[in-house]
């Protein structure tokens, strides 16, 4: 049995995903190097990729050997020896690890850095004249390439920590994949569970959701915000105190009275002018949401104009990278919208934009 047939996270998938025939298959021997991937898409797994590999790339397998998940299992593909198409030329010698995750505006969950480094430690001992291990974008051909966008040489020697380790000074922890209240207890300097559970009441250890923030400290108490005003020189924080004490109700006709009588610092604007600005610092800065639309076509390849620089534009939104926004439906934006059908609607992956692209597309937006 291969050192990386005993990983407890491992789980076999061989042959058990989209296929169309079976890739040529040569003797251990022949692989010298790991490939390191990312999937450039924020969620998906083996069966998906194997879709897209298969029914739309035409090829015939899934094209990684490994996909670890952002829990840190890691799906097992095809045996070492099998040729599959991830990186050109190099693939007769090469063997495939792709982490699901889009490192270009995210970056790999501590579940995922703890199995890559396990797998390769493996894979050195099960490939008996292994070289080295690169990034797609290190491999001959692919310097333009966006991937694997992350410090994997820091992971797989490593060089750095894999626990979610809040910095000293912070209050608040933020719940990565495969956070626990004993691990982020262990990694924060003299914090316990007990304590984690007291500066968190409200909180179910059992039930931890990714992206849910914890406190990992006290906060000080803050005193009362004070009421009184002082005409002229009027700061941010009283005046969004104020409109809060007269409430969400009160009219615009009070906004503006005290628009005009309480300029803020370095502002002198008309009344309307200062009743914007104060709307404005009322929601925290951030102006009113825009609502998101989408033009109700069927685009594909060849259609241009400004349909289709709406869709590029929510494309990128998302994360599935169209390049620039050109108002072009060239390869780039069809891949792009494979990519996004690969994942949210992979019952219809042909690269086309329609009514059920676009219904997908809007629910992410």
């Amino acid at each position: 049995m291969a050192h990386f047939e005993k990983l407890s996270k491992l789980k076999d998938l061989r042959g058990k995903t989209a296929h169309n025939g079976w890739q040529p298959v040569y003797d251990i021997s022949v692989k010298t190097d790991i490939a390191i991937h990312h999937s450039l898409t924020k969620e998906g797994d083996s069966y998906s990729f194997a879709r897209y590999h298969v029914h739309t790339n035409g090829w015939h397998e899934i094209a990684y050997a490994f996909v670890i998940l952002k829990d840190g299992t890691i799906e097992w593909n095809h045996d070492l020896g099998v040729l599959s198409y991830h990186v050109g030329n190099s693939n007769k010698f090469a063997v495939g690890i792709c982490l699901v995750g889009d490192f270009r505006s995210e970056k790999p969950t501590e579940a995922q850095k703890r199995s890559l480094k396990q797998l390769v430690d493996c894979l050195k001992k099960d490939m008996p004249n292994y070289k080295r291990t690169r990034g797609h974008n290190e491999f001959p051909g692919y310097a333009w390439k966006q991937c694997p966008e992350f410090d994997y040489r820091a992971v797989v020697s490593g060089e750095k920590e894999f626990a979610s380790v809040p910095a000293s000074n912070a209050t608040t922890h933020t719940i990565q994949q495969g956070d626990t209240f004993w691990s982020i207890a262990n990694d924060t300097k003299g914090l316990s569970v007990d304590d984690l559970k007291k500066l968190n009441p409200s909180v179910d250890p059992n039930k931890l959701k990714v992206g849910q923030k914890i406190n990992i400290k006290k906060t000080a108490s803050k005193p009362a915000p004070s009421k009184s005003f002082s005409k002229g020189d009027m700061k941010t924080t009283s005046i969004v105190t104020y409109l809060k004490s007269i409430g969400e109700n009160s009219s615009f006709s009070n906004r503006a009275k005290l628009a005009a009588k309480y300029r803020i610092k370095g502002y002198k604007g008309s009344v309307s002018q200062n009743t914007a600005l104060l709307e404005k610092l009322r929601s925290g800065g951030k102006p009113a949401p825009k609502k998101v639309t989408l033009p109700n076509v069927v685009l594909k390849r060849g259609s241009n104009g400004y349909n289709v620089k709406k869709v590029q534009e929510s494309l990128n939104i998302l994360n599935f990278k169209v390049g620039s926004v050109d108002g072009i439906y060239g390869v780039k934006t069809e891949d792009a919208v494979r990519r996004f059908q690969s994942v949210y609607l992979p019952s219809e992956v042909d690269g086309t934009y329609g009514e059920n692209t676009r219904s997908a597309m809007l629910k992410k937006l």
